[in-house]
């Protein structure tokens, strides 16, 4: 269900075969998550491309996951999320809780001090 991989320093965790984060599926997910972050200083970011509906119990596993990475001393960003998701993350002001980027490569860029400069420079 939930897929790992390392790119730049930074964890990406991604769904496979995942349409919707919802209460049928939260346990499970969230035990992969539990088993996938073990790191202190983790950078993680969790792509969202393939998910296009996330009920309350999805939300709360993402803002659980969000306790444990700062717990650890680590950051969480999110990345690509369907219009339908990013609709309800505006209605819950999530985006005051979670970075969210466009894709996974602003995701993965803001962890590096040198690109997030590069990236600043371009948008003035």
């Amino acid at each position: 269900m939930v897929h790992s991989e390392k790119i730049d320093k930074s964890t990406v965790l991604s769904f496979q075969d995942v349409r919707s984060l919802d209460a049928p599926k939260v346990f499970r997910i969230k035990a992969e998550f539990r088993a996938l972050i073990t790191e202190p200083n983790i950078k993680l970011v969790v792509d969202l491309t393939d998910v296009d509906f996330i009920d309350s119990s999805g939300i709360g596993v993402l803002l659980s996951v969000l306790r444990m990475v700062k717990s650890q001393d680590g950051q969480m960003k999110l990345c690509s999320l369907s219009a339908n998701v990013f609709d309800l993350f505006m209605l819950l002001h999530l985006e005051h809780v979670f970075e969210i980027f466009v894709n996974r490569e602003k995701a993965i860029a803001s962890y590096l001090p040198v690109k997030r400069l590069r990236e600043r420079d371009k948008e003035v």
